[in-house]
């Protein structure tokens, strides 16, 4: 089945997409299914669409949107959480005792304030670089999620040796087994210099070792040009790697 976890949409504040031209061109592409996972971000709300849209207001969007095109393509009504474990009483609140149809969970920043998820100059410290993967390690431990998403989003710039971190990663993945949480692989790093998707093949190899099986392939899609960019690409990539184990959520 042909699906895409992660797209944004103008609801996202970083994003102006409207949702049915991305609707429209997955079901030419005969997508299956597709998930809108616009940003909720309650320590930086200025990329989050929260202070505009109630939580029922937002899913009363997409639902009208999974009516209309019921016949056609199953759409998924999610949203993309950043930092959820500094915040979870907050989104809890926040869904009343709802949830979205998929909870995409992500880390952008190594708090208090330095994002790694937009273009930087200087490569991380490996301080650094083992408390972004703790924080990630946090998310899982303590939160309610579907998929982890974009696992080592700084690597999509610059180049880093991310080795010392892996035992990291190692305790991530275990937590992600037992809570039936997939990983997320995101291709929106191939857009980028580095041209590698998130996170990289010595990381999935991990996750596969470690028994790993359940991934979302996500385009991270802020405009039209970047749904199913590298769909296949990463699908190729997958698969010459030996990744073909892999299975979709």
């Amino acid at each position: 089945m042909k699906k895409d976890f992660h797209i944004h949409s103008h609801i996202s504040k970083d994003s102006r997409q409207n949702p049915e031209e991305i609707i429209l061109k997955a079901i030419e592409l005969n997508y299956d299914e597709i998930a809108f996972t616009d940003h909720l971000e309650f320590l930086f709300p200025k990329w989050s669409f929260h202070q505009d849209y109630s939580f029922a207001k937002y899913m009363n969007y997409y639902t009208e949107l999974q009516e209309k095109y019921a016949d056609k393509i199953k759409i998924l009504r999610g949203i993309e959480i950043g930092e959820y474990q500094e915040t979870k009483s907050q989104v809890e609140d926040y869904f009343a005792g709802s949830r979205p149809d998929i909870v995409l969970a992500s880390i952008h920043t190594i708090l208090p304030d330095k994002d790694v998820s937009l273009p930087f100059t200087n490569p991380l410290s490996q301080q650094e670089i083992i408390k972004y993967y703790k924080a990630n390690l946090q998310l899982v431990e303590n939160c309610d999620l579907d998929i982890l998403a974009h696992l080592g989003i700084f690597t999509r710039y610059l180049k880093h040796d991310i080795k010392p971190a892996l035992p990291v990663c190692k305790d991530i993945f275990q937590v992600m087994l037992e809570k039936n949480i997939a990983l997320e692989i995101n291709y929106s790093g191939l857009r980028k210099a580095n041209k590698q998707f998130i996170p990289h093949l010595e990381v999935l190899d991990l996750y596969a070792s470690q028994g790993g099986r359940l991934i979302s392939i996500g385009s991270d899609s802020h405009q039209l040009s970047d749904f199913n960019d590298n769909y296949d690409e990463t699908w190729r990539i997958l698969n010459a790697n030996g990744f073909g184990i892999f299975e979709q959520i």
